[in-house]
């Protein structure tokens, strides 16, 4: 969070994201800018790039809110727990192996390197199990995260964290318009996020892969995806290309159907998504005929 009256733009730099000056842009509410992003356990240097209302150049601050610096003046976080368990996901129906040993980070910054590390389920699921260090998943699991206590032994010292994985499902998502410019792979794409706010989906901009020709006789694009298991995730058809709205369908949503390989048709100019092909609308077109008067 940083706290301004007289910024207009304010961006979140650091070791997370190679100090690059478009990947965390903080939105600005009553004059407060923030941005939400997800650290593995360690610890990070960063700052705010602020620029004004009114001035040209802009300029670097230290986190006015941490105390903590380096010799550089770098702001100074430290993320405790075991390295390495950031950014987990296992697609439903499958299994994922997770580290026999970690790297335990201390609040202080200092590293146990090497830990010893055992699993257990924060708590029982039917549909989730435990054999060591494996994670098995039904494909009916009906969550969207899995929750795992991990413990590390380390000289005689027990260490313990908890950590989070993402669970995901597969999409094959169809798209076509009856705009001939528009149905081309370099002409659309998809923005998709999480309308439920449940997962870390964080909105993005996906590109069709291959079109093909389907039973109906009409050209769709398609793209395959592996998304976090949301119980409702929003779409939009648009014009390709990240920020650039020159055409776009009104704001389209599914509800995920637990243990089904998700399959998604979506029409230019409808307001639903069609879960088959035979449900998908017909291409309509308007025929005009007039008689000119010499």
């Amino acid at each position: 969070i940083y706290i301004s009256g007289y910024a207009e733009y304010v961006d979140l730099r650091g070791d997370f994201n190679n100090w690059s000056g478009s990947s965390h842009v903080m939105a600005e509410n009553n004059e407060v800018f923030s941005t939400t992003i997800t650290l593995d356990a360690g610890s990070y240097d960063y700052k705010f790039w602020v620029e004004n209302k009114g001035e040209v150049a802009g300029f670097w601050i230290a986190d006015p809110q941490n105390s903590k610096t380096d010799s550089s003046g770098n702001s100074v976080v430290v993320v405790s727990g075991f390295k390495g368990l950031s950014g987990l996901s296992c697609l439903k129906g499958e299994e994922l192996e997770l580290p026999v040993s970690l790297d335990y980070v201390t609040t202080n910054g200092a590293v146990y390197s090497s830990t010893e590390a055992s699993y257990a389920l924060t708590q029982d699921n039917p549909y989730v199990s435990l054999d060591g260090t494996k994670v098995i998943v039904s494909k009916d699991c009906p969550d969207s995260i899995v929750e795992l206590k991990v413990t590390g032994v380390k000289n005689g010292n027990t260490y313990t964290s908890v950590c989070t994985i993402d669970l995901t499902e597969k999409y094959t998502i169809y798209a076509h318009s009856a705009v001939e410019d528009r149905n081309l792979l370099n002409a659309s794409s998809l923005h998709i996020w999480d309308e439920s706010g449940e997962t870390n989906l964080r909105p993005q901009e996906c590109n069709f892969q291959t079109t093909e020709v389907l039973s109906d006789g009409r050209t769709w694009m398609k793209v395959e995806l592996e998304l976090p298991a949301a119980e409702k995730l929003g779409f939009i058809l648009k014009s390709k290309g990240n920020n650039v709205w020159d055409w776009q369908t009104k704001n389209l949503y599914y509800a995920d159907g637990v243990g089904t390989e998700n399959v998604c048709y979506i029409l230019d100019g409808y307001s639903d998504i069609y879960t088959s092909l035979e449900k998908a609308p017909k291409d309509r077109y308007v025929y005009i005929e007039y008689t000119r008067e010499d």
